[in-house]
């Protein structure tokens, strides 16, 4: 097995009966997506050691499964997202009532990959409901969850609207919407389904240090994605938005800008600049922590500094040589 150093006891016990556990939906995914499985292992192991420490232990293997499920239900989307193409704009758009709107789809008006793409997304999203709908307090956290599953949405959309009209980037506007495409809110809320201790009190207050989070969680997996993006012309990636604020690269002359080895260089140097703004996440987290008692913040932050880490190790998944590698091997 490949060596990996959990921060969870037992986290890598019943990894490969979860990994089994998600079979069918990478299934899913790979019937109409690109991206390895290398990915989806990874994001299984890191869910695995990655819970709010109120959650009710015997949920843990349930949660992590369900969690990667709503991670490739994001990449679905993301993959779409990313096209620079304005004629997707439809597909995007029909794609995205998978959740609330799905009586709308206009099929009719959609070629044959497209509408396989969507009803593979359903299959998905339909699964991962069915699951959380057994949580002990799904009921009382389901609007809290259609709304994050809204933000995700809304975050894939200025994503494409970003990367089809490149004079409409900007840094304040990426930061407000870009960090969504994580689901880090999206899965605490999952979290607190499955946890009966939870004081509703301390409510406001998670829900700030899940956002900080989320945004941490950005920034470590742009700092591995974005050569990645950098060949996609990808410019939603915040690391490439500073770019162009700072005139490294011409949005209205992209493809020459990105492939000139000087601007490359350049963009790479600007990832100093994440590492304060990391910090001071981390610390927005640290004090709005101290005041909540229904989770341990420091268990909170532990997991933070492991998943940045994770994220500065992760390898470069998306080459052909993890195109059929596991990131836990058994």
């Amino acid at each position: 097995m490949q060596e990996n150093k959990p921060i969870k006891l037992n986290a890598l016990k019943n990894h490969e009966s979860n990994w089994k556990t998600l079979e069918h939906t990478v299934k899913l995914y790979k019937e109409v997506g690109k991206r390895n499985i290398y990915l989806f292992d990874w994001l299984l192991y890191m869910w695995e050691n990655l819970y709010l420490s109120c959650v009710d232990l015997k949920c843990i293997d349930s949660l992590s499964t369900t969690k990667t499920k709503v991670a490739i239900l994001d990449t679905l989307i993301d993959d779409v997202a990313d096209s620079t193409k304005i004629e997707d704009d439809f597909f995007l758009n029909e794609l995205s009532k998978f959740a609330f709107e799905r009586k709308y789809i206009e099929w009719n008006k959609l070629n044959q990959y497209q509408i396989k793409y969507i009803k593979n997304t359903l299959a998905v999203w339909d699964d991962i409901i069915e699951t959380i709908k057994k949580y002990p307090r799904f009921e009382e956290f389901k609007r809290i969850l259609e709304w994050d599953v809204n933000q995700v949405i809304n975050s894939m959309k200025f994503a494409h609207l970003v990367n089809t009209v490149p004079n409409l980037n900007n840094l304040v506007e990426n930061r407000a919407y870009g960090h969504h495409s994580m689901t880090v809110i999206m899965c605490g809320t999952i979290d607190l389904m499955c946890s009966p201790s939870f004081d509703m009190r301390d409510f406001s207050k998670i829900r700030k240090v899940l956002y900080y989070a989320q945004q941490l969680a950005r920034i470590g997996n742009m700092i591995n994605t974005y050569p990645r993006e950098i060949n996609e012309e990808d410019i939603s990636s915040e690391i490439l938005t500073m770019a162009i604020e700072d005139k490294i690269i011409d949005s209205e002359k992209l493809k020459n800008s990105l492939r000139d080895k000087n601007n490359v260089v350049l963009i790479t140097q600007l990832v100093k600049k994440f590492d304060e703004y990391w910090d001071d996440l981390y610390f927005k987290i640290k004090e709005v922590g101290r005041d909540i008692k229904s989770i341990d913040i420091n268990e909170f932050l532990r997991e933070r500094k492991f998943i940045q880490q994770k994220y500065e190790e992760r390898v470069k998944y998306w080459l052909k040589d993890y195109a059929d590698k596991r990131f836990v091997e058994f």
